[in-house]
């Protein structure tokens, strides 16, 4: 069950906005508890996609977070559904679904899917280092509503080239820790 009659959002408890508290007057509730959570997130106007939890308790088979999967008894969920304010350190997370090669001349239809447990890809985790100087080469299909704001946040050891849409966005060679934008916002 999610109490869904009111909530805050932007930031936790500032009592300087007039506009902070959002009044939904809705209970939630469902057999499936990440469905349900699911489709709060949705009601709030966030992809259900973008809630790690939600992710984590999918992949150990605690329910379904996909919406198409659930059967929604009373009024349709999307007359609800509103955007709420996000906070200014949210971020959208997805990236769990890569192709993979340690061949930098292998054709594209050739590279291993991976599923990352997280929205953060270890290649180690993927397939140990072939070489002493190992090359990975990676690429994900992002999928967004909409025109929308993208970071990428690397941290590596040796040389970082990504593309965005076959535009190289960034070209870096160094040490960096795995902090946001240790190289490049995009």
């Amino acid at each position: 069950m999610v109490d869904a009659i009111r909530g805050l959002q932007y930031d936790n408890h500032r009592i300087d906005r007039s506009d902070q508290e959002v009044r939904s007057n809705m209970i939630l509730a469902g057999e499936d508890a990440v469905a349900t959570d699911a489709l709060a997130a949705h009601l709030m106007g966030y992809q259900s996609s973008d809630i790690e939890f939600l992710h984590m308790a999918s992949k150990r088979q605690m329910g379904t977070m996909d919406l198409r999967d659930v059967e929604v008894i009373g009024d349709e969920p999307d007359l609800h559904r509103r955007k709420w304010g996000k906070p200014r350190d949210w971020h959208g997370r997805c990236n769990r679904q890569w192709l993979l090669t340690q061949d930098p001349a292998a054709d594209l239809k050739t590279w291993a899917r991976f599923t990352s447990p997280v929205d953060t890809l270890h290649f180690g985790g993927w397939q140990r280092p072939s070489s002493a100087s190992p090359v990975y080469k990676s690429a994900v299909r992002v999928v967004a509503d909409g025109n929308r704001k993208a970071f990428l946040w690397v941290g590596a050891r040796g040389h970082v080239t990504a593309f965005l849409n076959g535009e190289r966005v960034l070209a870096e060679e160094g040490t960096t820790g795995t902090a946001r934008g240790s190289f490049r916002r995009l």
